[in-house]
């Protein structure tokens, strides 16, 4: 086997088993090159594994509804009509009804975070953010120097 071996029928572990039996046999008197071997042979088929799950599949249709409703919202205003088209679009990804309102309604609110503007103390400029902290602890430390000097001379 050359040195980056690519099995390309991992489709079933039967499959795995048989490729990883075969390597125990060739390499069994070269234990480096039979865990390089495996290792690569273990990787490939995780990660065949790991696209096929079907939580990444839903993700995966769940992120491309999600950008379908956003090209939607660039416009301004979602319409009643175009998110029933877009809640019948749904389908074609696997997403219910439900789902499909639930992520209408992220979308909604990830626009609405974007559009709201910045807090106030967010606005002032950087020497202001520092000055407050900075006068805050100076006056509290003030309150208990001169609190512990009225204790001391009394």
């Amino acid at each position: 086997m050359p040195a980056t071996a690519t099995f390309t029928c991992l489709q079933t572990t039967a499959d795995y088993r048989r490729h990883a039996r075969r390597l125990r046999k060739v390499y069994a008197d070269q234990p480096a090159r039979l865990h390089h071997y495996l290792q690569d042979l273990s990787r490939q088929h995780d990660s065949q594994r790991a696209n096929d799950t079907p939580a990444i599949r839903r993700r995966m249709a769940v992120d491309r509804f999600s950008s379908e409703v956003s090209r939607h919202f660039a416009a301004g205003v979602l319409r009643y009509s175009q998110r029933v088209a877009l809640i019948d679009s749904a389908a074609r990804y696997g997403l219910s009804r439900f789902h499909a309102n639930l992520v209408v309604a992220m979308v909604q609110n990830r626009a609405a975070q974007a559009d709201r503007p910045l807090p106030r103390a967010a606005r002032l400029p950087n020497r202001f953010r520092i000055v407050w902290p900075v006068l805050t602890v100076v006056v509290i430390q003030s309150a208990i120097l001169y609190a512990g000097w009225r204790i001391l001379h009394i």
